[in-house]
């Protein structure tokens, strides 16, 4: 530990202060938030199922539109997974983009 009268030692950036990472009570909000999103979006993919199996029993093929919606919400169910997860620090959509194939 340096002494109040002391230089600290030089930063590895050529002299410049690295940036901290930011507080994890930062993210607090945001996994608070996107916990009440997955639910909604869970609800969200349980009623498309149902949707689904009763379009497959009566027309004999699934809605396309349903499917593909479907499909891009397991993508973003994936991302918030991850974010809650601590698996990757990008803020799902709303805050960062809506997941692609």
């Amino acid at each position: 530990m340096t002494e109040p009268h002391e230089t600290p030692p030089a930063e590895p950036t050529g002299g410049l202060p690295v940036p901290r990472p930011p507080s994890p009570w930062f993210r607090l909000p945001y996994l608070v938030l996107f916990v009440i999103v997955f639910e909604v979006v869970k609800l969200l993919v349980e009623l498309i199922a149902v949707v689904q199996f009763i379009l497959r029993v009566a027309t004999g093929k699934p809605n396309e539109r349903l499917h593909t919606f479907g499909a891009g919400l397991g993508r973003y169910v994936r991302e918030i997974t991850n974010y809650l997860t601590y698996a990757s620090d990008a803020t799902p959509y709303p805050f960062g983009p809506w997941p692609h194939e």
